[in-house]
């Protein structure tokens, strides 16, 4: 006889032996890297006592982002950079279609803006109604 089988996914939430994330924050304004140290330690302890089973060989560590061992800095910069220089590509592009699209639309209004102008309505009166 054969036992059926359930997919599970290689983590779960509810699962307290899942080792698959990764947490980042930020410190608030006044706060410093040892007294968040502190504070998360505290934590870890709570947590070490309420579940001894999976806490056990657990530690915790809080970096400040440039001495931290998972630092983008060296690894990331320069796909930080070519993702940045396509945005500004990207950027620049969608500029240049909008100033296109308004160039387009006085010059097919040019004659309309010169009749009005002749007929003695102001530049400013103009201006606000295109």
């Amino acid at each position: 006889m054969m036992k059926d089988y359930v997919a599970r996914p290689h983590f779960s939430l509810t699962d307290r032996g899942s080792r698959w994330l990764m947490v980042m924050g930020r410190l608030k304004p006044g706060a410093t890297v040892p007294q968040a140290q502190a504070n998360i330690a505290a934590i870890a302890g709570h947590l070490e006592q309420e579940y001894p089973q999976t806490n056990e060989q657990m530690s915790v560590a809080v970096y400040s982002v440039l001495q931290s061992p998972f630092s983008l800095k060296q690894d990331m910069r320069p796909a930080l950079a070519i993702l940045m220089a396509a945005v500004a590509v990207v950027l620049l592009i969608a500029c240049a279609n909008v100033a296109n699209l308004l160039l387009a639309r006085a010059a097919s209004r040019r004659k309309e803006i010169a009749l009005r102008l002749a007929l003695g309505g102001s530049r400013g009166r103009l201006v606000s109604k295109c």
